[in-house]
């Protein structure tokens, strides 16, 4: 299962990496973690050439992910409906749509709906930024791979 990578983190992975980043960044280079990808994520990601650049590099490696966009239209007219406090129904949609259950974010909000049950079921898991590196990897194993 991927790992999706909220926009407000894309610069992690091509300015200084924080030490999140490069564990996320040293999993993808061992091929041992996949990045979930959906239309509205890659329009957000569009800004930075940096990262679209990484983008392309890893979809070139085959750990890049496009979600199926009818499937994911389904999920997010669900998500729409549904009670969240976030303005990422985009992710919320990409999460439920290909099953990935693991986000780097740094949005509270984001976070909460991502381990609401009603929205994200079984209940996502979150690392940031901050985040221990042994504790980033456990979940990149668990859940990323």
């Amino acid at each position: 299962m991927p790992i999706i990578i909220d926009n407000n983190r894309r610069s992690d992975f091509t300015d200084t990496p924080c030490n999140a980043a490069v564990t996320v960044l040293r999993r993808i280079a061992q091929k041992r973690v996949r990045i979930s990808v959906c239309r509205a994520l890659l329009q957000e990601f569009s800004c930075d050439q940096k990262f679209v650049a990484l983008l392309a590099e890893w979809a070139r490696q085959g750990l890049l992910d496009r979600v199926d966009e009818r499937l994911y239209e389904v999920e997010y007219d669900k998500v729409v409906k549904l009670g969240h406090r976030s303005d990422d129904e985009h992710i919320l949609a990409l999460a439920r749509a290909c099953g990935t259950r693991l986000l780097y974010t740094e949005d509270g909000d984001l976070i909460a709906d991502f381990k609401d049950r009603s929205i994200i079921c079984p209940r996502g898991k979150v690392f940031q930024s901050s985040t221990r590196r042994d504790i980033v990897l456990s979940l990149i194993d668990r859940l990323g791979s």
